[in-house]
């Protein structure tokens, strides 16, 4: 044993090591492939209380309400440039899919309802 605490391993033992992991990959792979298929069988899907409900997304009423800088800016009868103002100092919310940056119609209207109050 080396003073680091390592041990010194000369190529022909480095040769037996791995030829050993090789075979231990290919019997954990054996039994794995043999075992899988009867273990998947048998195994019955469990009721989770912690899993909640998948739901169903309505994008098209969520694509609806996403518009794009261009758009609200004719909505609100303001310049492009002070919608990514509004947005840069989050008076309005915005939403970043992929590189575009979209508004949400509703949460806009209401974000500057309550900037107006």
């Amino acid at each position: 044993m080396a003073s680091d605490g390592c041990v010194n391993v000369q190529a022909s033992d480095e040769e037996s090591i791995i030829e050993g992991l090789c075979a231990l990959v290919r019997l954990i792979t054996r039994t794995v492939l043999e075992e899988l298929p009867g273990y998947l069988e048998n195994k019955e899907p469990q009721e989770s209380s912690m899993a909640p409900e998948p739901r169903e997304l309505n994008r098209s009423s969520h694509s609806q309400r996403l518009v794009l800088a261009d758009e609200l800016s004719e909505m609100l009868s303001l310049p492009r440039s002070s919608i990514w103002r509004l947005a840069r100092n989050g008076t309005i919310p915005s939403v970043r899919i992929g590189r575009q940056v979209r508004f949400d119609k509703k949460a806009v209207k209401k974000a500057l309802q309550i900037g107006i109050s």
